[in-house]
C-alpha cells in the first residue's frame, strides 16, 4: 500500500516535469516536441516490456519489486546526471502553501472558449481510460476464465504494441490532422470495446492491442490544448 501511495504521489510529478522540459526545449505542441516525446515513450515501453518479462520470471513477488525499484533508481540517477535543467532561477519560487486549490484549473480553462471545450474533451477522454483497464481485465477473467498467465500475455502484447505506436504518431498527425486523429482514435476504441463484449473467441482480444496502433487521440488533444494555451499566453 505504501508503495502504491508513493507512486501515486511521485509519478505524476515526474511525468509533468518531463513534459515541461520538452516544452521548454522544443516548444509546446510543436512537431519536434511530439517527435521527441514519441521517442521517449518508445524507450519507456521497451524498458516496461523488459521489466514485465523479468518480473514474470522472478522467483517471488519481493524479487520483482526489488528489480523494479532498481530500475526506478537508475532512471532517477540518470535524470539527475544527464538531463539539463531548463527552469531558470528567476522562474523558481518557494511554495506558498502545501495544499492545491482543486478549482484553480477552472480559471486556466476559462481563459478562452476553445480551452473550455478542450477541458470537456479532456474529461471525456480520460474517464474511459481510468475505468477501462480494470473493467476490461475483470470482464476477460469472468468471460474467458483468464488467469495470471493469459493476463500477463495480454500485458506483454500491449507493451509490444506500445513500442510501435509512438513511432507513427507524428506522421499520423500530419497526414490526418489533429481533429481527425482524435476521431480515428475514438472510433477504433469503440470497435475494440465492442469486440471485447461480443466476441466468443478469447484470442481476438489481441486484436484490441493491435488496433491501439491507430489510437493517437490523447497526444492530439494535448497538442491542441498546448496551442490554445499559447494563444492566450498561458
Amino acid at each position: 500500500r505504501s508503495s502504491d501511495l508513493l507512486m501515486g504521489l511521485l509519478l505524476p510529478a515526474y511525468i509533468s516535469a518531463v513534459e515541461a522540459t520538452f516544452g521548454d526545449l522544443f516548444g509546446r505542441g510543436t512537431d519536434r516536441y511530439q517527435w521527441w516525446s514519441s521517442r521517449l515513450e518508445v524507450f519507456n515501453n521497451i524498458i516496461g516490456t523488459c521489466t514485465i518479462y523479468l518480473a514474470g520470471r522472478a522467483k517471488d513477488a519481493r524479487t520483482g519489486l526489488v528489480a523494479s525499484g532498481i530500475v526506478y533508481g537508475i532512471m532517477a540517477l540518470s535524470t539527475q546526471l544527464f538531463v539539463a535543467e531548463t527552469l531558470s532561477d528567476k522562474m523558481r519560487s518557494a511554495p506558498k502553501r502545501i495544499w492545491v486549490d482543486p478549482f484553480r484549473a477552472a480559471s486556466f480553462f476559462n481563459q478562452s472558449t476553445e480551452l473550455r471545450w478542450l477541458a470537456v474533451l479532456a474529461v471525456l477522454e480520460r474517464m474511459p481510460l481510468y475505468a477501462g483497464a480494470n473493467v476490461n481485465a475483470a470482464f476477460r477473467r469472468k468471460k474467458f476464465g483468464w488467469g495470471v498467465k493469459e493476463t500477463s500475455r495480454m500485458m506483454l502484447a500491449d507493451q509490444v504494441i506500445g513500442i510501435v505506436q509512438p513511432t507513427i504518431t507524428s506522421t499520423l498527425h500530419k497526414k490526418l490532422g489533429l481533429q481527425s486523429a482524435m476521431a480515428l482514435a475514438k472510433c477504433t476504441q469503440f470497435c475494440s470495446e465492442a469486440n471485447t463484449m461480443l466476441t466468443p473467441v478469447a484470442d481476438t482480444m489481441y486484436l484490441n492491442s493491435a488496433a491501439a496502433v491507430l489510437c493517437h487521440g490523447n497526444s492530439a488533444l494535448n497538442r491542441l490544448m498546448d496551442r490554445a494555451a499559447e494563444e492566450v499566453g498561458a
